[in-house]
Order: C-alpha cells, then structure tokens, then sequence
C-alpha cells in the first residue's frame, strides 16, 4: 500500500516538474493571440521584444508511466458499482508546435490598443472630409473674391485719386493678372491644385476688370478690341478651368464671358452680332459641362445665354429683318437639348415654344395655327427619339398656357390674337390634344420606367385645358354648340375607359388611365348637361345620374364613383334650392307643375342610392339628403297652396301649422317604414324627426298659433307620441323583431298560453 503510494507521488512529481519546465519554455516565446485563426502563430519573439536564445529549442517533456493497477482495501470492501469508460489518452506534448495560449499579462505594461481604433469611424471620416473642405476649398473661393475686391478697390481708388497715368493703370492690372496665372500655374506643379483654382480666378477676374478699365472708365481703346481681348480671357478661362479640373473656374469665366456685352454696350441693339456671340459662348460652355459633368456650369450657360436672347428680343419687338428671334430660339432649343439633365431640357422647351410665339406675333401673323402646334409636335418627336417625357409635358403645358393665354386676350379685345374664330382654330385645338394624348397612351405608356398614374394624371389636365379652350373659342364664335362639343369629349373618355380597350391598348398598365378616362367621361357629361339643357330638367338628370354611379360603385367598389354620385346629388340639391324652387311663380298649380316632379326624381334618386348602398357606412348621408329633398318640396309646395285661400293676416299662423303637421306625418311614415322594411336609418330619421317637431311645438309655435291651431297640433302631435309608445311597449317582443336588421337578432317567440 505504502509502496503504490509512493510511486504515484514520484510520478505525480515528475508530470509537475515537466509542466513547469514546458511553461518556462513558452515564456520565452511569444504567441500571439489570434494567429491560429488568420493560419499562423506568431513565434520567435520574447515577451520583451528580443529574439530568442540561440538554445531556445523546448526540452522535451518526460512522458509519464502510468502506475499499475493497485488493489485496494477500500474497493475489496464496497460492492463493484457500473464501470466508468476510461477517459481519453493524453496527446504528447509536441515540443515544436506549441498550443497558442494568450501570454502573461505584466501588470506595468500599458494595456494594446483595441483594434477598431486604428480604422476610422464614418463619422471621423465625414468630419476631416467637411475640414478639409472648408480649409481648402471654400476659404479659397471666399480669399479669391475678397482679393478681386481688393483689386477693384485699389482700381477705384487709384482712378479717384489720380496717382498713376491711366495706360500705366491698366498695364499693372494686366501684369497682375498675368502674375496670379503664372502663380497658379506654379502651384500647381508643386501640388497644391486647390489653392491654385483661387489664385487663377483672381487673374481672370483682374484680367476682365483691366480691360473693362481700358474701355469703360479711360476710354483708351476701341470697344471691338476690349471686345476681343475680354473674350480671349474668357477663352483662358476655360482652358485653365480645363487644366486644373475646377467647375467654379468655369463658371467665373462664363460669368465675365456673358458680362462682357453688358459692360461694353453702347445703347445699340444688334441681335444678329449678340446672339452669334452667345451661341458661341453658350456652345463652349455647355462642351465642357458635357464632358466634365459639370451641372453648375450647363445652368450658369443656359441663364446666361437665356437672359440676354430674351432682353435682346424684347428689346428689338421684331424691327430687325429676317427674324433673328425665330431663328436663335430654334439654335439654343438644339444647343440645350444636348445637355443630359432633365431640368434644363424642359426650360429649353418652355423657351423655344414661346419663341416661336414672339416671333410670329411680332411678324404679324394673327393666326396662331403652325405656331401652336409645331413646338408640341417637335417636343414629342424629341421626347420619342430620347426615351423620356420631360420635353412632351414642357411642350404640352406650354402650348396650353398660351392658347389660354391668347383665348384669354381675344375675349377681353375681341381681336383674333391666338387662334382663328372658324373651324381652323377648332382643328387647332384638336390636333394639340390628339398629339399628346396619342403619344402618351401609344409610347409613354410602353416605357419601362414610365408610371400609369403619372400618364394619367398629365392627360386629365390636357384635356381639362383643352375642353374650357374648345369651349372658350365656341363661345368667341358664337356658334353655340358648347353641349355638343362637352357631349363629344364624354363620349371620347368613356370609350376610353372601356376595360376592353384597356386591354388593347395597355393592359393592366391601362388602369390608372382607363379610371382617369372615365372621371373625366362622367365630367364632361355634367357639365354638358347646364350647357345644353335649360330648366328643371338639369337637376333631374343630375340626380339620375348619381343613381347610376351609385348603382355602377355598388357593383365595382370604386370610391371614385361613390364620390362623384355624391358630387352629382350635391349638385342637383343646389340647383333645386337655389335655383328652381324659388323661382316657382304663383300661376303653376301646386303639385302638378314640372319642378315638383323633378324635386321629387331627385329624391326619389338619393333614397334609391341609399337603399343601394345599404351595406356602406356612408348610406346616411343619402337617405338624410332624399328626406330633405322631399321635406322641402312638400312645405314649399304646401305653402303655396295654402297662401292661395288664407287671408293676409293668416299666413304665418298657416305657414307654422302646416309645416308642423307635414314634419309630423313625414315622421310617422319613417317610423312606420322603417318597422316593415326593417331600415334603421329610417327609424331613427322618424324618430329624430319627431323630437323636432317637439322642440318646434314648444320654442316657436306655441307662441304663435291661435287657441284653435294650438289644441289641434298639440292633440294630433300628443296622440302620435302616445301610440309610439304603446307600440313600444304593448308589442316588445314582436316590435323587437321587427326592427332587427337581420336574422341573427331576433327573438325567439314567447311560448303559448
């Protein structure tokens, strides 16, 4: 016993003394943690930095002798219990490849630096990029133009004070511009591109102030040579601009470019020499823009060149020959449209067809026929040939602007300023809505990247504008066909809205517009209802037609539908209200002229839409508005009546009792149908109703009716009151059942006997 013992201990000793050996051992290396999973460990290296010792090789380990099985006492003594599975063997440590353990930690030693401070943070990032940004580049703009003050400063102040000769001034200037280009120059070549962008700037800008100087101010050269010699500095400009990449070099030069004729102009207007001049500047300005990408640069040209054609062609009101208005507008339309941003593309359109206006106006062209057309036509070929709408929607809404515009003078003057007052104006009109509209359904739609409610919502507005021109130029000619041409164009839109030819024409892409083509059918048809029609007819067929909306929305679900019948219902009340009610005279018998009857088609309609609509929410509204309706006919048509045969002093009293015995009995009828046809909006109409009759039995009429009216309204409304309640309560059960909505609410019958 004591002898197993002692061998275990010495081996235990053994296996220790190996341990601390190979711990030693890896002191004097260095792991790093991690390696094994990037694929290396690094070793070589002692903990303080410095290469191994050239013994540094690790002693091997002394392997371990596992002690023979030793029976002893205490096992012979307990009863041999499940064997545990031996564990596992031991892998023998390899001396030359060394488990990667993390290294000891010295407490005197600063902790590493964690890993994710080594890489910058966005936030980092974005914040030297605004540093850097601000140090470089906006401080060197904002120095550049405090030094061309300076510059312009000194120019003044020089020129006040009479110090130097004025030859001499405008020789330093040019010096000094020359100096600041070839500092730029040098700048760059030592590597600071930023700082040489201002410094340049500075020299162009002394450049333009010294010849202006030369012209202007001293009068010392001729105005073609400052001419020539300020375009050349525009010329540098760019070709510096070119050189060190800098849009705002560009820019500036473009600036003193379009400045130049400003500066140097003498009073007199020549179009032909001015715009020879833009063209070119506005050509080379937009190369580089285009090749550059530069945005800044497309718009700087496209102002620029706009504001000074513009201020020309009014300026000049059509004298000069040969009509340099029509002929530059066209070349700056093809110069802009080479641009690839959308924006300026459609200003260049805006631009071109007025230019075609001002032009034929100015040549005395009163018939503005080619002038409309022709800019929408070249817009859609455009907006065909680059894959994109931008250029179509410029044309379409300026032609439209213009025919308004044009209508719009010829109405208040009653000269033929826009279009023709015969069927060439009408053909007009007529092609520049089948031009849009064809395009739009024929190629807009077919684009992949095109949106349906985008089509649809710009051909709701064409042919919006182009029914009030239509009926604006009628009304000019005094053809008075306005009802057939609105009934032209509803029919137009709701063939269009057909599904079947939404599904010729586009498919499911159709719908947004086929939806579009039918509110715009339904319009069309209401408003030429008032303009065709006259009389009490107009609300009736207003009113049937909310009815057949009502119904269609029932069976389709649009909402579209439920308002436009709402609208229609709206608009039939008004009318009867505002319009034919009042202007019943006295000689139509009551109850039997033409306006009763439409009143009462008019109700009848918003009762119809309610019962049709009686699984919406919104089916209140409806039956409210047919109550009222036929609450209104009754009174008026009663009230008439009635004044016929009551004397004069009796009127009022007449009036009152007559219209609470009507509200009376309109209110028991609702009660009474809305029990059989189990309608709880029409019950507690009734119902509501009543409670009315009482607030105007006791706040006004009490007051009002002799002793004779009182008792007989107040016995009439009391007896009415008192059989509502006892039908309440003598029949609950039954009454109850009668008035649930539907099978699931009703009671079961009360048992027999």
């Amino acid at each position: 016993m004591s002898d197993s013992l002692e061998r275990s201990l010495e081996e235990l000793r053994a296996e220790l003394a190996g341990m601390e050996a190979r711990l030693r051992a890896l002191e004097r290396r260095e792991v790093r943690f991690g390696g094994a999973l990037m694929g290396r460990t690094s070793l070589g290296r002692d903990l303080d930095g410095t290469a191994p010792e050239a013994s540094g090789a690790l002693p091997p380990l002394p392997a371990p002798v596992p002690p023979p099985p030793v029976a002893s006492a205490s096992s012979a003594a307990f009863p041999a219990g499940p064997r545990v599975p031996p564990p596992p063997p031991r892998m023998e440590a390899d001396a030359s490849a060394p488990e990667p353990l993390l290294p000891r930690q010295n407490p005197s030693a600063p902790p590493p630096p964690p890993v994710s401070a080594a890489r910058p943070t966005p936030a980092s990032r974005s914040g030297s990029d605004l540093e850097s940004q601000m140090g470089l580049t906006w401080v060197n703009r904002i120095g550049a133009i405090t030094l061309i003050l300076a510059v312009a400063f000194v120019f003044k102040y020089a020129s006040d004070s009479g110090w130097i000769v004025p030859w001499a001034r405008v020789l330093m200037g040019v010096i000094a511009g020359g100096v600041a280009c070839a500092g730029a120059e040098l700048l760059v070549r030592r590597g600071h591109p930023i700082v040489a962008q201002g410094v340049a700037g500075l020299g162009i800008s002394i450049f333009y102030l010294s010849f202006y100087a030369a012209f202007g101010i001293f009068a010392l050269l001729p105005q073609l040579a400052v001419f020539a010699l300020m375009a050349g500095v525009t010329v540098l400009g760019g070709i510096l601009a070119l050189r060190y990449q800098s849009q705002a070099l560009a820019a500036l030069s473009a600036i003193g470019g379009f400045l130049t004729p400003i500066l140097l102009s003498t009073g007199e207007n020549r179009p032909w020499a001015l715009n020879v001049y833009l063209l070119t500047l506005g050509a080379g300005a937009i190369f580089l823009a285009v090749r550059r990408r530069w945005q800044g640069l497309a718009w700087v040209a496209y102002i620029g060149v706009k504001a000074l054609y513009w201020a020309s062609v009014f300026d000049d009101e059509g004298a000069t020959p040969y009509y340099p208005s029509l002929v530059f507008g066209v070349l700056y339309y093809a110069l802009f449209l080479l641009t690839p941003w959308p924006a300026i593309a459609a200003l260049a359109q805006i631009s071109f067809g007025l230019a075609i206006l001002t032009g034929g106006a100015w040549a005395e062209i009163s018939m503005w026929s080619w002038q409309l057309v022709l800019p929408l036509a070249v817009g859609v070929a455009v907006a065909i040939y680059r894959k994109r709408a931008v250029e179509a929607v410029a044309a379409m809404l300026t032609a439209h602007a213009a025919t308004a515009f044009g209508l719009f003078m010829m109405l208040e003057s009653n000269v033929d300023v826009a279009l023709p007052k015969d069927a060439v104006g009408m053909g007009v009109l007529i092609a520049i809505w089948a031009i849009f509209a064809i395009w739009a359904i024929a190629v807009w739609l077919k684009l992949p990247a095109a949106r349906a409610e985008a089509i649809a919502g710009f051909l709701g507005i064409h042919s919006l504008a182009f029914a009030a021109e239509g009926i604006a130029l009628i009304a000019a000619a005094d053809w008075h066909t306005q009802g057939p041409f609105a009934f032209a164009l509803a029919a137009l839109h709701l063939v269009l809205g057909v599904p079947s030819v939404g599904e010729q024409l586009g498919g499911s892409r159709y719908q947004p517009l086929a939806r579009m083509a039918q509110m715009l059918g339904v319009f069309f048809l209401a408003c030429a209802v008032p303009l065709q029609l006259h009389g009490r007819v107009i609300a009736a067929l207003w009113a049937g037609m909310g009815l057949a909306l009502a119904w269609a929305s029932s069976t389709r679900r649009s909402l579209w539908m439920e308002a436009a019948a709402y609208l229609l219902f709206f608009a039939a009340l008004t009318r009867l209200a505002a319009i034919d009610l009042p202007e019943i005279g006295p000689d139509p018998i009551p109850f039997g002229h033409g306006v009763f009857f439409t009143a009462l088609l008019a109700g009848i309609s918003m009762l119809a839409a309610a019962w049709v609509w009686k699984a919406a929410s919104h089916r209140w509204v409806a039956a409210f508005g047919g109550h009222f309706v036929l609450l209104m006919t009754l009174i008026t048509e009663t009230v008439r009546w009635g004044e016929r045969g009551a004397p004069g002093g009796d009127k009022l009293i007449f009036e009152t009792a007559v219209i609470s015995v009507i509200l009376s009995v309109y209110a028991a009828v609702l009660v009474a149908v809305g029990v059989a046809a189990r309608s709880r909006v029409n019950r507690i109409a009734g119902l509501v109703l009543l409670m009315v009759v009482v607030a105007k039995l006791y706040l006004f009429d009490v007051w009002l009716l002799d002793t004779l009216f009182r008792i007989v309204a107040f016995g009439v409304l009391g007896t009415m009151l008192l059989a509502t309640s006892f039908l309440y309560s003598r029949l609950k059960n039954t009454v109850r059942n009668l008035l649930s909505d539907s099978a699931e609410e009703r009671l079961p019958p009360p048992a027999a006997g």
